[in-house]
């Protein structure tokens, strides 16, 4: 065998390993990355939105901080418990009392958040489990809530806030299809276990062009919160 073809051969042989390992490597320190991510934005809200004595004490709730134990062992929540603690907090802090609840797995958030804050929940219909819903609430003791399911909004449908917990579509496109069913003052919030940075970004643009307060908490997790207010 040619000497140049052995030391083109052996070198491959070595090369490829190492490319491998290398390539490894890299995807293993994103994926850590990406956790410290998510785990730095739970801390924060548990830190500065859950733990404060200033926030429990505006709160004024006896279960405060504290999941629906019961519920838990029959549905699963498509997000983070400090999500819906926040969310729950947020409703209770504003006075909000109609809340439009945009998500894929929206039974346990809709209950807990209804319950918890004691808002009337909307859902829209086509994307909610009414025959899960019905078998749930008929065969369980489940806790006192309100959810109202909307076929066709119509002009007298506003909300004070609009949550969007893990759900399928773009968020910019859902800002620009619900915005003007968000009261002044209302919050649009957006939450989500994957990462979805192009959307999100595109729905910070949007934002910006109507001038509204926001607070994009963290990019990976995809969590922010809009004002229905000006800058």
């Amino acid at each position: 065998m040619d000497i140049g073809l052995r030391t083109f051969l052996i070198a491959t042989a070595i090369a490829f390993p190492v490319i491998a390992l290398i390539a490894f490597v890299i995807i293993l320190f994103k994926i850590k990355q990406k956790r410290k991510e998510i785990n730095a934005s739970q801390q924060l809200i548990q830190k500065e939105l859950l733990e404060k004595p200033s926030e429990q004490k505006m709160i004024n709730r006896a279960d405060f901080g504290k999941s629906d134990v019961n519920l838990q062992k029959l549905l699963k929540n498509s997000i983070s418990h400090e999500i819906v603690e926040f969310c729950i907090n947020t409703c209770i802090r504003n006075e909000y009392k109609n809340i439009l609840m945009i998500s894929n797995v929206e039974l346990y958030e809709s209950i807990v958040l209804s319950n918890k804050a004691n808002v009337n929940v909307y859902v829209e219909e086509e994307n909610f489990d009414i025959n899960g819903y019905q078998e749930l609430i008929k065969n369980n003791d489940i806790a006192a809530h309100s959810i109202t399911l909307l076929k066709n909004f119509d002009k007298f449908n506003s909300f004070d806030a609009i949550l969007v917990l893990n759900a399928n579509q773009d968020f910019d496109s859902l800002f620009l299809k619900y915005e003007d069913r968000l009261k002044n003052n209302g919050m649009f919030i957006v939450a989500n276990t994957k990462s979805n940075k192009k959307s999100l970004k595109n729905l910070v643009k949007e934002v910006k062009k109507y001038n509204y307060r926001y607070d994009l908490i963290n990019w990976y997790t995809g969590f922010i919160t809009i004002v229905k207010s000006f800058v």
